[in-house]
Formats: C-alpha cells, sequence, structure tokens
C-alpha cells in the first residue's frame, strides 16, 4: 500500500461483488466464491484458456476500484488494493471445493457468496 490502510463496509463489499459478477461475465469466466472482508478478498475462479494469473487478479482489482471510485472517489493513496495477491492455481476439484470452504468459513466477513447457496448472511462466531 502507499498510503493508510483502506477498509471496506457492508455497502462496498455489495458493490465489489456486483462487479466481481460483471467482470467474470465479461471475461467469460465462472465465479465460484468470493468472501469480502473489512480488509481483504477472497475469490475463486474458474477460467477458461488458462490466461496468466496475474491478468486475473489485474482485471478484478481494476474494475472493481473503478466501481469503488464511482461511488466514494479515489482514495487519497490512488488505490484500495496491495501491490500483489495470491493468485494460486487449483489443479484438482479437490482444491476447488476446499478453496470454496475456505472462503465461507473467513471470520469477521462483510459477505460471502458462492455459486451453489448465493449470498451467504454471516452470523457471529461465537
Amino acid at each position: 500500500m502507499t498510503g493508510d490502510e483502506q477498509r471496506l463496509g457492508i455497502e462496498m463489499a455489495r458493490v465489489l461483488l456486483t462487479q466481481f459478477h460483471c467482470t467474470s461475465a465479461f471475461r467469460k469466466w465462472r465465479l465460484l466464491a468470493v468472501s469480502i472482508m473489512a480488509n481483504h478478498i477472497h475469490l475463486v475462479v474458474n477460467v477458461h484458456s488458462d490466461p496468466e494469473p496475474d491478468t486475473i487478479l489485474r482485471d478484478f482489482k481494476s474494475y472493481g476500484s473503478g466501481a469503488l471510485n464511482v461511488q466514494w472517489g479515489k482514495p487519497k493513496s490512488g488505490t484500495c488494493w496491495t501491490e500483489s495477491g495470491s493468485k494460486r492455481k487449483l489443479a484438482t476439484d479437490v482444491s476447488v471445493k476446499n478453496a470454496i470452504v475456505y472462503c465461507v468459513e473467513q471470520e469477521f466477513p462483510l459477505l460471502i457468496w458462492t455459486k451453489e447457496k448465493g449470498i451467504l448472511v454471516p452470523t457471529p462466531r461465537q
């Protein structure tokens, strides 16, 4: 980050989820799971033609930034993202399922969405 930490709120999470769906549809990728926390995001995406993971991450960050900037303006630092991010390829059906479970089981989510169940309302952890 080049500036202060950016924290997302629930409305920002909803805007990002909508944009992630739009980005996936435009690129003809299949969004499988999303978990959005106040300070980071996880996505599980099925992509065709094996694009570079950097391209996938760049597109989600770029279009996500655009959607947030329209609603709330550009952050003082110029971006709400860190420079990099994890972009692991999931080689097996089991690894994809495990990644989806990982998304669903995040602590303190603002929003969780899965292809199978839609939006899951987070419940406080005991």
